[in-house]
This record gives C-alpha cells, sequence and structure tokens, in this order.
C-alpha cells in the first residue's frame, strides 16, 4: 500500500512536465522552508536492496521507497532508458546506490540540499576545426571527416578547412578520408585545431612497378604509382587504351571532349594549369618514349585557318596505333620523381605500358572479336519542342510585344520569317495562316536525317609459342568503328611481332617489330551535327518539295564585296557534303632489349629503338560550302565577279584545302626548335638583326602593344640585361621546379616574362668580375657562403652603381646578412607569422605604400585594386640609413604580424605570441627599395624577405579570398630598375572632361531659352500646321 502511494505522488509531480519553470519555483520554495533535519539525509540514508534485469524506472521506485522519497526524477525522462539493471548492495549511501543504478546509462545525478535529483546529462559539444592537406600541402576538398564508430561527420570545403561539433564523449577519434589517398586517424587529446595530410594510396600489383627503365619491387620504388591489368579494362567497343582508363585510376582525369570515333580523349596525370604549356603525360611501351603523330604541337594555342583539336582528334594520340588485345599491364607515374627517369617532360606523369611477351610452348591461337550496336540520339531523349510549340511560341513573343536579349540577330526563319514576308506585302492574312499550319506539322527529324544507328567491331588474332631458347608472340588487329553520326567513322589495322631469344643462361635479347595503319573521317568548318540536330527549330525543313535541299539564313562574316550582308544560305547536309575532313596515320617502329647478368645482383640492360609515324591530316571546303560564302561575300554563283557593282572579295572562285607539313618540312624552311616548334612571327633587320613575337598561353594569346614595342625595341636599341646569381645553390632561372625562376624570366609561352618584355638575360658568376653590361643583378636565396674573392667582385659592382634585386629566405638569411649590412639593411631574426583559420600561419600578406606606388604604376595599381603580395616563409626587414642610402618601404604587413621564433613547424604546430622570448608584434617591411647617387647616375636597390613569392610554384598559385598580384613584383621592380625603359608603359593619358562654365546670369538665360521660348516655338508651329490641314 505504501509503495503504491510513493507512486502517486510522483506521478503528480510528473504531470507538470511542461510547466519547467513552475516546478523550479516549487522546489525552491520547498527547499527554502524546508526543516533543516532534512540537509545530509542523502548522505546518512544506507540502503540496503536486491533487484534482478529490472527497469532504471523500476530500480528509483524500490530506492524511493527505501528512503522515503529522497529522490527526484521525470517518469518520462527516466523510462526512455530501456536498459535492464541489477543492483545487490548492502548498507551502502543512497547517493552510491544510485550512481550504481544509472550507471552506463544517460542519466547523471546530483545532490540538493539533501535530495538528489535524477535528470539525463547535459553534454557540451566538442568543436573540432583545421586543413586536410596532401603532401604537397595542397588542399583537398570534399575529404570526409568522421567520428571513428559514430555516423557523425563532415567534408572539406574548397579550401580544405573543416569544422565538425562533437558531443562530449569520453574519448574519440577522427577519420580523415579521400578517394585514392590513404586513410588517415587522429585521436582527440584535447587540442581543438588538428590539421592533417593525406598521402596517395599506392595500391602494390604482384608488389612490382614497371618504370620503362626495368621493373622495380613496390617496397624499393620511392613515387607514387598504380598498376592496372589491361585484362580489367578492356571494353566493347572501345578501340583505344587510353579511353579505357577513364574512372580507373585515381587521380587520373580522362576526358572525352567529343562524340566522334577516333577522337582522343584528354589525358591529365598530375592536374592542369593555364599557364605553363603542356600538360599531356609522357606515354612509354616497353621502354620506348612514344610521340604524338602529329605535324604540331598540340597545346600552342596556335591559330591556324583551321580547329587544330579537330586535327588532333583526328590524327589520334602517342598510342592510338597499339592494339589494346596486346597490352599487359598499364602503370601510371603520379609523382615528380618520374623526371629522374624521363627529364622534365615527365614532369606531368608517365603512363608506362607493357605489352604481351611470347611464352615457352607449343603453339597457341588466340582469337578476340567484338561487336558493337548504338542507338542513334533521337528527340524522346531531349525536352525539346517540336514544331507547333516553337510556332506558338514564337506567335506569343510577337503578341506579348516581347524582344530578343540585346544583340541577338533574329533571322527570318519560322514565324519570324512569316512576320517579315506580311509585312513586306508579300503574302497575304490568308496565306501566312496556311503557312503558319503547313509549318507546325513540319517536324523536321533532324537526329534521323543526321545519325544512325552505330556499329563498331573488332577483331584481333595471336599466335604465340616457342622453346626455351626462342620464343614469339605475333598479333594481327583490325577496328572499324562507324559512328553515330553519318560522315564519321575510322578504320584502323595494327601488326606486331615480339621475338624473344636466350642465348646464354645469362643473356637475353628481346626483338620487337609493331606497324599500324588507321583512318579517320571527321567534319571540319565548324560542321556539328549534334549541336545543330540538338538547337534547331524543327520547323525549317531538310529539302524542298521537289526533293532539292532547302537552305535557310545562317549569320556570318561581313562582306567586304555587299554593304550590309552578313547572313548566306545555309543547308547542313550540303555543309556535310561540301566539307569534311580525312587523316591517314602510319606507324612504324622496332625495338632491340638486351639483358646481360654480369654477376649476381648486376645486370647490363641496354635498349634500341627506332620509331617512324606520319600523319596526312587534310581539311577541305569547296566554294558552294557556306564557310566560302562567309569567306567570299556572297553565295556561290549569284554575282558577277569584278563588275563595278561588287567589292573585294578575298576569294572570288575556289574553296579551301588545308594540308599541314611535317615538322621536318618546316623545320627546312625555319628552325623553330629554340622556340618548342611554336608559332612565332619573325621581326628581322636589314642588318640581320631578329626578334620573336610569340603566342602565349592565356586568353589573349597574341602579342599585345608592350610585346609589340618591346619587340621593335630590341632591335633598334640596347635594352637593359639582367644577370642571375649562381654558385651557391640560388634560384635557377631553367629549370620548371616549383622554387625556381624560370617562369618569369625564360618561359617563352608566358607574356610576362621578362625575355617576353625586352629583357636579356644571363647566369653570372663571381669567380671574376661582373660584366658592366649588366644592368640589374638578381640575388635569389644564397644557400652557400660566398668566397672573399666572390664578395670582393660583387663589392666592386655594387660600388660602380650596378643594381640589385635581392631575394632572401628566413633559412639562409645568414649567408646575405653580411652583404645586407653593407647597405644598411638588417634581417629580422625569426619567421614572421599571423593568427588565420584559413591559411598556414606563415603565409602573409604585405600591401604596398604609398612611396611604392609613386615610384612603379604596376605597384599603383596594385593600391587601387586593393591587391596584395603573397609570401610564403618572409622575413622583416629593418634599415638606417647610416650608409649613404635612402630607404623606402615598399611592402608592409597589418600590425597582427609577429616574429615567431620558436615555432618552425607552421603545419602541426600552434603559434603563440612569446614576447619574453623577443617576439614582437607590429607592422613589418617585407620588401625595401634603396637608392643613392654616384655621380649623374643613381643606383637603385630592392631587397625582398622573400624569395619564394616570384616562383614557379608561388606565380602559378591561385588563393581563394586573397586578391593577390605577385607578378606586379616582378614588373614593378624591374620597371624601376631598368629606368622605366622595359617592361613598356603603355598608358595613355586620361582624357580631359568637356566642361561648359557658366555664371549665374548665363544660366539663367538659358533656362528662359530652354523652358519658355523652345516649347513656344513648338506650339507655335504645331498651331500653323495645324490650321494650315483645317484649310484643306
Amino acid at each position: 500500500m505504501e509503495k503504491t502511494q510513493n507512486k502517486k505522488m510522483f506521478c503528480g509531480l510528473s504531470y507538470i512536465r511542461d510547466r519547467l519553470f513552475y516546478v523550479i519555483l516549487t522546489w525552491c520554495m520547498a527547499l527554502f522552508f524546508m526543516n533543516g533535519t532534512v540537509f545530509g539525509q542523502a548522505e546518512q540514508k544506507k540502503i540496503t536492496m536486491k533487484v534482478t534485469d529490472v527497469t532504471v524506472l523500476d530500480a528509483l521506485y524500490e530506492v524511493n521507497r527505501l528512503c522515503g522519497n529522497l529522490i527526484f526524477f521525470m517518469k518520462e525522462e527516466v523510462g526512455r532508458e530501456n536498459t535492464l539493471v541489477s543492483v545487490d548492495v548492502e548498507n551502502l549511501s543512497l547517493l552510491e546506490t544510485v550512481k550504481k543504478i544509472i550507471e552506463g546509462t544517460s542519466l547523471a545525478c546530483i545532490e540538493k540540499n539533501g535530495r538528489l535529483i535524477v535528470a539525463p546529462a547535459v553534454q557540451m559539444p566538442v568543436t573540432v576545426c583545421g586543413f586536410v592537406t596532401d603532401q604537397r600541402k595542397s588542399p583537398m576538398p570534399g575529404a570526409t571527416v568522421m567520428v571513428k564508430g559514430l555516423t557523425l561527420g563532415t567534408v572539406t570545403d574548397s579550401r580544405g578547412w573543416y569544422k565538425l561539433s562533437v558531443p562530449q564523449l569520453k574519448d574519440f577519434t577522427l577519420v580523415f578520408s579521400f578517394i585514392g589517398m590513404k586513410e588517415a586517424e587522429r585521436k582527440y587529446a584535447g587540442k581543438d585545431t588538428i590539421n592533417i595530410i593525406l598521402y596517395e594510396d599506392v595500391q602494390a600489383m604482384d608488389e612490382v612497378v614497371v618504370t620503362g627503365y626495368g621493373n622495380v619491387s613496390k617496397g624499393s620504388y620511392t613515387g607514387a604509382s598504380t598498376t592496372v591489368k589491361a585484362s580489367d579494362v578492356m571494353m566493347a567497343g572501345v578501340s583505344s587504351i587510353d579511353q579505357m582508363l577513364q574512372g580507373v585510376v585515381p587521380g587520373m582525369l580522362v576526358m572525352n571532349k567529343t562524340g566522334m570515333v577516333g577522337a582522343s580523349p584528354k589525358i591529365r596525370v598530375r592536374g592542369t594549369s593555364t599557364l605553363l604549356g603542356s600538360q599531356e603525360p609522357v606515354w612509354v611501351v616497353d621502354g620506348v618514349i612514344q610521340r604524338d603523330p602529329q605535324p604540331f604541337n598540340s597545346e600552342d594555342n596556335t591559330k591556324f585557318s583551321v580547329d587544330a583539336d579537330d586535327i588532333r582528334q583526328l590524327a589520334g594520340n602517342a598510342i592510338s596505333w597499339l592494339n589494346p588485345n596486346d597490352i599487359e599491364t598499364i602503370t601510371v607515374l603520379k609523382d615528380a620523381s618520374a623526371t629522374a627517369i624521363y627529364g622534365s617532360q615527365a614532369a606531368n606523369g608517365v603512363i608506362v605500358i607493357t605489352t604481351k611477351k611470347a611464352k615457352v610452348g607449343k603453339i597457341s591461337v588466340n582469337y578476340n572479336g567484338d561487336f558493337s550496336i548504338g542507338q542513334r540520339p533521337r528527340y524522346g531523349l531531349y525536352d525539346l519542342m517540336n514544331s507547333a510549340e516553337r510556332m506558338q511560341l514564337s506567335k506569343e513573343i510577337y503578341e506579348e510585344r516581347r524582344e530578343f536579349t540585346n544583340g541577338s540577330v533574329v533571322l527570318p526563319i519560322g514565324y519570324e520569317g512569316l512576320l517579315q514576308k506580311l509585312f513586306n506585302k508579300e503574302i497575304t492574312h490568308e496565306e501566312m495562316a496556311s503557312e503558319y499550319e503547313k509549318m507546325a506539322r513540319q517536324n523536321t527529324d533532324w537526329f534521323d536525317i543526321l545519325f544512325r544507328n552505330s556499329f563498331n567491331h573488332s577483331h584481333s588474332l595471336g599466335i604465340s609459342g616457342g622453346s626455351e631458347k626462342i620464343q614469339n608472340r605475333t598479333s594481327f588487329g583490325f577496328i572499324q568503328e562507324n559512328g553515330e553520326a553519318k560522315g564519321n567513322g575510322m578504320t584502323q589495322f595494327t601488326a606486331s611481332s615480339n621475338t624473344t631469344i636466350n642465348l646464354w643462361d645469362r643473356v637475353t635479347i628481346n626483338m620487337l617489330l609493331n606497324g599500324s595503319v588507321r583512318e579517320v573521317d571527321g567534319f571540319a568548318y565548324g560542321v556539328d551535327p549534334f549541336n545543330y540536330a540538338y538547337n534547331t527549330s524543327r520547323v525549317i525543313p531538310a529539302y524542298n518539295e521537289d526533293g532539292s535541299l532547302f537552305y535557310h539564313e545562317k549569320q556570318g562574316e561581313g562582306s567586304a564585296a555587299i554593304s550590309n550582308k552578313s547572313t548566306y544560305n545555309y543547308n547542313i547536309l550540303n555543309e556535310r557534303s561540301t566539307t569534311g575532313s580525312e587523316s591517314r596515320t602510319r606507324n612504324w617502329g622496332t625495338t632491340i632489349d638486351l639483358k646481360w647478368q654480369i654477376l649476381p645482383g648486376l645486370e647490363y640492360q641496354g635498349l634500341v629503338a627506332y620509331n617512324s609515324s606520319s600523319s596526312d591530316t587534310k581539311q577541305h571546303a569547296t566554294e558552294r560550302s557556306f564557310y566560302i560564302s562567309s569567306i567570299r561575300g556572297y553565295e556561290y554563283g549569284t554575282i558577277i565577279e569584278n563588275t563595278s557593282d561588287v567589292g573585294v572579295t578575298p576569294l572570288p572562285m575556289g574553296g579551301v584545302f588545308n594540308m599541314f607539313l611535317k615538322p621536318e618540312e618546316i623545320r627546312a624552311q625555319i628552325d623553330l626548335l629554340p622556340e618548342k616548334n611554336k608559332f612565332v612571327r619573325v621581326l628581322e633587320r636589314e642588318s640581320g638583326e631578329k626578334t620573336f613575337l610569340r603566342v602565349y598561353n592565356d586568353m589573349g594569346h597574341f602579342p599585345r602593344e608592350a610585346e609589340i614595342t618591346a619587340a621593335f625595341k630590341r632591335i633598334v636599341m640596347d635594352l637593359p640585361k639582367v644577370g642571375f646569381l649562381t654558385g651557391h645553390g640560388e634560384r635557377d632561372i631553367k629549370k620548371l621546379g616549383d622554387r625556381d625562376y624560370n617562369s618569369f624570366t625564360l618561359d617563352k609561352s608566358f607574356r610576362y616574362a621578362l625575355i617576353n618584355q625586352g629583357f636579356d638575360i644571363e647566369n653570372v658568376t663571381l669567380d671574376k668580375e661582373v660584366n658592366p653590361e649588366i644592368r640589374i643583378l638578381v640575388i635569389a636565396e644564397v644557400r652557400d657562403e660566398m668566397s672573399e674573392v666572390e664578395c670582393e667582385n660583387l663589392d666592386k659592382y655594387i660600388a660602380c652603381g650596378g643594381n640589385l634585386l635581392i631575394m632572401n629566405e628566413p633559412k639562409s638569411a645568414g649567408n646575405i646578412e653580411p652583404l645586407l649590412a653593407k647597405l644598411g639593411v638588417k634581417v629580422v631574426p625569426g619567421t614572421l607569422v599571423r593568427q588565420t583559420e584559413n591559411f598556414s600561419p606563415d603565409l602573409i600578406l604585405s600591401s604596398p605604400t604609398k612611396e611604392a606606388g609613386e615610384m612603379a604604376y604596376w605597384f599603383e595599381n596594385m593600391i587601387k585594386e586593393n591587391q596584395v603580395i603573397v609570401t610564403p616563409g618572409v622575413s622583416g626587414l629593418e634599415y638606417s640609413t647610416d650608409k649613404g642610402y635612402q630607404v623606402t618601404p615598399l611592402f608592409l604587413t597589418d600590425s597582427l604580424v609577429w616574429n615567431e621564433l620558436e615555432t618552425t613547424n607552421f603545419v602541426d604546430d600552434a603559434i603563440e605570441l612569446n614576447e619574453e622570448a623577443g617576439e614582437v608584434q607590429q607592422r613589418y617591411a617585407t620588401g625595401l627599395a634603396l637608392t643613392r647617387k654616384l655621380g649623374d647616375k643613381e643606383q637603385k636597390i630592392m631587397i625582398f624577405g622573400d624569395a619564394d613569392c616570384i616562383s614557379n610554384g608561388e606565380l602559378g598559385m591561385f588563393r581563394q579570398d586573397i586578391l593577390a598580384n605577385n607578378f606586379n613584383i616582378v614588373m614593378g621592380s624591374f620597371f624601376w630598375m631598368s629606368d622605366e625603359e622595359v617592361p613598356v608603359d603603355v598608358r595613355r593619358p586620361d582624357p580631359l572632361d568637356n566642361q561648359v562654365y557658366m555664371d549665374e546670369k548665363g544660366l539663367a538665360t538659358w533656362k528662359v531659352i530652354m523652358m519658355w521660348i523652345i516649347p513656344g516655338l513648338l506650339v507655335i508651329f504645331s498651331i500653323l500646321i495645324w490650321i494650315r490641314r483645317r484649310g484643306r
């Protein structure tokens, strides 16, 4: 009976669970008026009880019965705990008994004024954040961060930044993962910032990596590689192994940019760039580097009279000749270590292919064949308007008096054409209605007219066998692909013979002979069947009623022969028959490979290879095509040439036929090897002096006024010569590494490189006096100490007034400090840092000063555009004027920066300002300009606290949310030190405003004229016209 009564009392409390404030107030009043003897009961009360497999709620009911209702709890909250508990205690305190009951649950217990309160534990979440990068410290967007054992996680943003709130757990572990990268775990140890580096996950394939120069055990190979078997990626209906690799190799992009058969995909192993040269990987087949069978470099951005990408798709790439059935394995060497084997050309990755070899045994014959049929596109696959819907849309646009967007050319086709005929009174309203109904029922099926069901088939025959002494494998392959677009097809025949001869136990000779013939037919001069079928109105017919082709107007080039003419007759079927492209590629090669096991562990391997490839690529457009009509300025046969009413036309008769020359044929006319066989324009004087105008790897492509003026200056006058100091570990102007200086110096494809802006560049050593013709000497991070002779020669150069550009690095500042001391400049100890959430703390932003803007307009532009320079790891610079130099700070940090002296690992370790250690938080100068007068000459010196800010890697770097322009360091510095000769200043003075000045009297006069006289005259003139018309 007592137990039942206690339950009713608790139910009365639980009834007001939603009125929390009232309950708390009631408890407070009860506790306030409670007799003092209640305090301490929870500690003094001893409990003896034994229950087995009961709920937490029932266990608390039993304890409440024994202790006299000293426990407060809400039935609904405790009832959510479904855990069964067993308690066997004897003479245990009330508090310890309750703790034993709720152990392992989400409930908590607190003591208040002698009573116990049981309620759900309040958990405060822990927030963990940080950056996820790869081994090159590049951010990894989209990486997954999970709490181990829980379904709680997040992904990193575009900066590699993550932020995760985790419930208050006893301990937990974060798991970091990304496709193609090794999974990493980091246990939470109370530190809220966790930065992690993920490394590539290179899966071993039979524990051997094929590098092309030999097989290396997986444990011994230090680079990043992925190996796949050709048998695992074979696909029916695909003729080339490069297309089969799509989505197979982690981190490698295979992009098919067209649906045409025979086209080569674009492959990127180490990402892409818009700044520096070709991004194509190197193909290696059985140890031999393969070349593209094309008459030009596909990455030159060269503008021919046809599209170079079309030619590349027709001719194929370096391994288009290879039969996929002859391939054993494909190994992708991803990182920069491949350059140790193949040189700088391997900077974009290497794809090594190993072909099948003969095996000992009886002769075996293998045949592989496949057939594939593809469905042509049709309108049911796309949400496109039919004829009636298109006519109705045009009608509604006209009736609602809506307008097309600015610049749109509305051709007289469909409903628009009917309106034009009606307005010109060529048809009546009845005829327009009849034509409208006819057009609404037209529904031309362009997909049916231009496409077909594709049919591809391939056949491969292999014969293999041999004895212990000699083995041979010979294969033949035939591939034919008929694309979905009519007029597009590819045929290829391949043959290969591989013979292995074991002369002695330790000598093996392998001989390979291969050849292929490949023919591809495609389109040219803007003919794109799918784009036309998808975007062309179905109101337009393909044929007239008599079966002849129907031509509609299409926008083209403005005519030079006929004024105000820019539209010409167009029919896609006529264009397909009068234009086209074809490519015939022939490839053959032989390889002899010798292996000699001289001693155990010592092997000699020699390889001799010869490859020959030729590609005949042709494109044509006849005089009856739209393409030629647009050039000529009128349709074929519509005008008599050379008459008085016809203007000059660039192509009065005939069409266009393009056939590309082979590289050796081009070299017979001009040697473009120093220009990497890229398209250039040559400027040459009568005296023989010449220079080049190049095509650049940017959106503009062609030279602008600055580059053209610099080229003319180069052949008529002596321009500044720049020397780069070498011999002490300085930055190299010829190498392409991230820390080197090739990008802004000798990269001919980069518009703002010094060589394209009028400078002559050479390396300089200090073992002898510096050539006095060197106007500017660049000293970029002296890693090794200079000798006394070198210091003397450098002092002589400075004493003669030579200009200097000094780029310092914090780690090697000790080697340059003696020179800086002579100039009155001192390097602040440590590395400048700043607290930041988005980037590494040693990534410092510096803004140009007002004085810098006055020195060079390049710096002035940075001030106007609120641009900064980014210096990853920079030293602060201090200066004095007691050495005779006038010093001007060029770039300053903000006031939150300090010189960090204790922390060196800015990725994993946190930074903290320690003023006791000598760290000072203030604005620091990161760039200085020094000048002094030496006779009638002004010596100019620039000093920067960081050498990485103009390196290849930093100039090609983009960081979100930072408006950086490190290029202007180069342009502004050399512009100032060359006395503003180059880069050429092509700015124009701001135009003067045309203003009319008027005093108050003149303003009152014009006010009367504009408000009274002119309106009055208009009214009088209108009345006179009205009276005259009334008189009629």
